[in-house]
């Protein structure tokens, strides 16, 4: 009786699975979910501590106008696929590509690890708070390149597709 018992819940088990996988259902996030997709940046604002070493602390904020008036270059694309990779893509204003910096993304609770490759490794870790068609990533990162991880940063991006 016993044997019988462990066979249908082992029968269940592998029916449930059947489901799952017949039917697309992923082990995602919803976070996840949420983040693939093409994001274009829209504004940002870095607190730079110990600037280039000194005791000075520099304040840079760009809205969605600068970032699209003030630089020779579009607002930054930021692409995350669905297999776990992603790619920033920097254009001219006419359209030609800059840099492409590419690698690995991954979520884990409400933060996003994006494990740059290309063009040099670096690892980069920012918390996320979703928002109607945007999100916002805070992070510390050598904004200054002083050596130091001491800068905040709050970046801001809207999503403008699903790849």
């Amino acid at each position: 009786m016993r044997h019988s018992h462990c066979l249908q819940i082992v029968v269940m088990i592998i029916f449930g699975c059947a489901i799952l996988a017949f039917t697309g259902c992923s082990k995602r996030s919803d976070m996840e979910k949420a983040l693939i997709g093409r994001w274009e940046s829209i504004g940002l604002h870095v607190t730079v501590h110990t600037y280039h070493n000194s005791d000075s602390t520099v304040v840079i904020d760009f809205d969605e106008n600068d970032l699209r008036t003030r630089f020779p270059v579009k607002p930054t694309v930021t692409v995350l696929n669905e297999d776990g990779t992603y790619y920033l893509e920097y254009r001219t204003k006419s359209d030609s590509l800059v840099a492409r910096p590419s690698g690995e993304w991954s979520v884990k609770d409400d933060s996003i690890t994006m494990h740059q490759y290309v063009p040099a490794e670096y690892v980069y870790s920012y918390h996320v708070t979703l928002m109607p068609g945007k999100a916002e990533f805070r992070g510390m990162l050598d904004y200054d390149a002083d050596g130091k991880v001491d800068d905040e940063m709050i970046a801001t991006s809207r999503k403008i597709g699903p790849r």
